[in-house]
């Protein structure tokens, strides 16, 4: 490895080291004391922008790059997202000039934060592919807003689940309070982990069905401290 090419790795590691600190002060030196930036420093710096929610400086930095990718994209996507610019994260995401599955997901997890559900499901809609990831995105927004029927039509073609599309599909008929139906969905699961059987609990326990609860809790092979919380 060439001298500058180490120098310029560490002072990248630096860059990120400092904003996972939260010190973006201390990132911005590092960036600014380095001879020479290339586009992996580039991309560090704003992403460590994005990190620490400053949507103006994030902005500057990347109007100022000489060439950008779609980490680079991406991270000024993130940087409005997180600073509750969802306006300029939509402008960003029309602008792009190509999409990744990050891109895709981040964008339709704006929208449904604000419980905007028409444009999570448009934008839904319009993804080039229903990645597992996606389809657990469009999901949970139907399931944390109480659209059970929508939230059932995207499992229902989802090509295969994760613990993650079974868990919001469960918590979301106990928040509504069909815990018969919740219970059917959690009695048909092969297979079980703590969240799942945690989230269950929880249902029972909080509408006094302790009985139900307790054999749940029961069951757990684990139970970690939300278990024992929710029971006790």
């Amino acid at each position: 490895m060439l001298r500058g090419d180490h120098n310029i790795r560490a002072s990248v590691e630096a860059i990120g080291h400092h904003s996972r600190n939260g010190s973006l002060p201390d990132a911005m030196r590092a960036f600014d004391s380095m001879p020479a930036w290339n586009l992996v420093a580039w991309n560090a710096i704003l992403a460590a922008c994005a990190r620490g929610r400053e949507l103006d400086l994030a902005a500057a930095i990347f109007r100022r790059m000489p060439d950008r990718n779609l980490v680079s994209w991406n991270s000024i996507l993130a940087a409005s997202i997180r600073a509750g610019r969802l306006d300029s994260a939509a402008a960003i995401f029309r602008e792009m000039p190509a999409r990744d599955l990050v891109s895709w997901t981040s964008m339709l997890g704006a929208y449904a934060q604000l419980g905007r559900i028409d444009e999570s499901k448009h934008l839904f809609d319009r993804a080039p592919e229903k990645t597992l990831a996606l389809c657990n995105a469009m999901l949970n927004t139907y399931a944390r807003h109480g659209h059970l029927q929508c939230a059932k039509s995207i499992l229902d073609n989802m090509p295969v689940h994760s613990l993650s599309s079974w868990s919001s599909f469960l918590t979301a008929y106990a928040s509504n309070g069909d815990l018969h139906a919740a219970s059917q969905i959690f009695s048909s699961l092969p297979c079980k982990d703590s969240i799942l059987s945690t989230a269950m609990l929880a249902a029972f326990a909080d509408r006094g069905h302790l009985q139900e609860a307790r054999q749940i809790f029961a069951a757990m092979p684990d139970r970690d401290a939300i278990a024992w919380n929710t029971i006790l």
